[in-house]
Parts: structure tokens; C-alpha cells; sequence
């Protein structure tokens, strides 16, 4: 499991290979974004861009 940097547990892989599914936390359907040859995933709900 992924830890963050003050210890507690993320959630790096919980949805990394779904997009399109929904969320586990909200239900919104996980959003795959590509850049440089790599891939993000993530749900823009619970996730939001910074």
C-alpha cells in the first residue's frame, strides 16, 4: 500500500486500470488522462486538480 509522505495510507492503486468504472468512495466514473507517454487515473470528484 502507498504511503504518503506524513505516514498515511493513499490511495496510489486503487484506481489505477479503471477508468471508467466508478469510484469506490463517490461513484463518479475514474478519468484516465495521458501525458509525456504515461497515464494518469483518477477520480475527479474525490481528486480534485490543483
Amino acid at each position: 500500500m502507498y504511503r504518503g509522505t506524513q505516514g498515511s495510507a493513499g490511495l496510489f492503486r486503487a484506481v489505477y486500470g479503471l477508468a471508467g468504472r466508478p469510484c469506490k468512495r463517490c461513484g463518479t466514473p475514474i478519468v484516465r488522462e495521458k501525458f509525456m507517454n504515461r497515464s494518469s487515473h483518477f477520480c475527479p470528484v474525490c481528486q480534485r486538480k490543483r
